[in-house]
């Protein structure tokens, strides 16, 4: 199963500046990627995202009522760290040890500069959801499983 680490803040989110970061989120007002959504629709995806616990609940149901689509999984941030130092902790004693290590069947669309780091000494790819959008990327990797095409209008594999 191939799955796709989807970061939330500045990824997923196409207004993220409604926000007062880092205390306060004004969730009712976010607007959604629908073109990101509509390409990880045929993924097994973990959301995963330094925005506070106490605002999973919220968040989930207003992904779901603007995009029409909910994650797998979700994992937020009930740590209060940094965004590289808690997804360091979601990797390692979450993802991993549920879905395994192999950084084959993990694509990661994340924002975060210091997240790029810890996902290159995972050996995970990655990219910005702004390098999804030109087509030619090639993210295609050998497999046996067959993948659901994903939005056409992308021409674009993540896998």
């Amino acid at each position: 199963m191939k799955i796709v680490l989807l970061d939330l803040n500045y990824t997923l989110v196409e207004n993220s500046q409604v926000h007062d970061l880092p205390l306060i989120y004004h969730v009712h007002l976010e607007r959604y990627r629908q073109w990101l959504v509509d390409m990880v629709k045929p993924y097994y995806v973990i959301l995963y995202t330094v925005r506070p616990k106490h605002l999973e609940k919220e968040t989930l149901h207003h992904l779901g009522i603007l995009t029409g689509w909910q994650p797998q999984e979700s994992i937020f941030n009930d740590k209060r760290a940094n965004a590289k130092t808690f997804k360091r902790h979601a990797l390692e004693n979450i993802i991993f040890p549920k879905h395994g290590t192999d950084p084959s069947r993990y694509f990661a669309i994340e924002s975060n500069e210091e997240v790029h780091r810890l996902l290159k000494e995972h050996k995970i790819r990655y990219a910005r959801q702004s390098e999804l959008t030109v087509a030619g990327i090639p993210w295609a990797v050998e497999s046996s499983e067959p993948v659901e095409p994903v939005n056409p209008m992308t021409q674009l594999c993540l896998f």
